[in-house]
């Protein structure tokens, strides 16, 4: 069995209709840091795989994801603080 890792730290979802496509990308650390403290005006993200699935099978896995994330530590606490900063 082959087996291919990459690493990703972002996803761009897109739904339309039945299709839906993820894009997932690379984003250095250290490019964040620097736009944060003014020392470059913007990101460099490093495309990883494009991923088209149908559009019901991606609702599932994130609905999935939901009942993953709902039963972290503190999760609760996260949510709340991210939808005030909304």
């Amino acid at each position: 069995e082959m087996v291919h890792t990459s690493r990703a730290n972002n996803v761009f979802m897109a739904i339309m209709g039945d299709e839906s496509i993820l894009d997932f990308y690379y984003i250095a650390p250290s490019d964040i840091h620097f736009v944060k403290l003014g020392r470059r005006d913007n990101v460099n993200l490093e495309p990883v795989i494009r991923i088209s699935a149908p559009s019901p099978l991606v609702l599932e896995f994130l609905d999935k994801c939901g009942e993953v994330v709902a039963k972290l530590p503190k999760a609760e606490a996260i949510i709340k603080k991210e939808e005030e900063h909304k």
